[in-house]
């Protein structure tokens, strides 16, 4: 959320690709791949922004996917079921 609020200058709950590429420069990261550029802007609404809600939507399900192939690989481990689980959602609180 705090990131979503530095990029998002005019404060309309909505980034522009053009935000998103400010606030990368500005931190010092490298511009996004064009793969990465396409893939974020079929997210973009019909003003080609990125609302909130899709961006939170989009980090939700992939820390999800996440959760669930850790918990996989541990329970491929060996692991007991609920040692797998617990172990999973402490990686997740850690991520944070």
């Amino acid at each position: 959320v705090k990131f979503f609020d530095f990029v998002d200058i005019n404060g309309d709950r909505s980034v522009t690709m053009d935000e998103l590429d400010g606030a990368r420069s500005y931190l010092g990261l490298p511009p996004l791949s064009d793969k990465d550029h396409d893939s974020l802007f079929a997210l973009c609404n019909m003003e080609e922004e990125l609302d909130f809600d899709i961006i939170v939507n989009f980090v939700t399900i992939f820390k999800l996917k996440s959760i669930v192939k850790d918990y996989q690989l541990k329970r491929q481990q060996g692991h007991s079921l609920d040692d797998s689980l617990n172990s999973s959602i402490h990686n997740l609180k850690r991520s944070r």
